[in-house]
């Protein structure tokens, strides 16, 4: 992916393509992200120039996009100590995952920032499926999930509503 702009270009290309389809169908957009996944959300949104926001919930999880020097290296920009974040425009609501654990994961001066648990028994503090396996991960996915609809919720939300 860093090395390959073919293979970054695709993925591009992939996620608009998904967020396009949705949009033209009316459901609500939440974009789920891990490691280098949230790094190419973050570009791909950050570039994309909707009049309204497209994406209703950006939910990344093991992200190091809070940290200026890897999205330097990662997107460009700046990379210094006072290179700014910013919430990308087409982007309601940003919920940022990080497992205390995970050194890649950035903590996010913007949006919700979340420290999850892992399992005790997960090997890799980075590794998606520790995430997953995280009961606090999975609702605050549950959650964007469900906060991102404007009208009736599915019927599982109420049985996930944050404590």
């Amino acid at each position: 992916f860093v090395g390959d702009p073919g293979k970054r270009c695709a993925s591009e290309q992939r996620l608009a393509a998904e967020i396009d389809r949705a949009k033209a169908e009316g459901r609500p957009i939440v974009i789920v992200a891990h490691s280098l996944g949230a790094v190419l959300a973050y570009d791909y949104l950050s570039a994309r120039r909707d009049s309204l926001p497209a994406v209703d919930r950006l939910v990344t999880m093991g992200s190091m996009v809070g940290y200026p020097e890897p999205r330097s290296l990662l997107i460009g920009g700046g990379g210094s100590a006072d290179d700014s974040l910013s919430r990308p425009r087409g982007v309601k609501a940003w919920i940022n995952l990080r497992n205390g654990q995970d050194v890649l994961a950035a903590p996010l001066s913007i949006g919700r920032d979340v420290i999850t648990t892992p399992p005790p028994d997960e090997p890799d503090p980075h590794e998606l499926l520790g995430y997953l396996r995280s009961s606090s991960s999975v609702r605050e996915v549950l959650n964007a999930w469900c906060e991102a609809f404007a009208g009736a919720r599915p019927r599982g939300c109420t049985e996930v509503a944050p404590k």
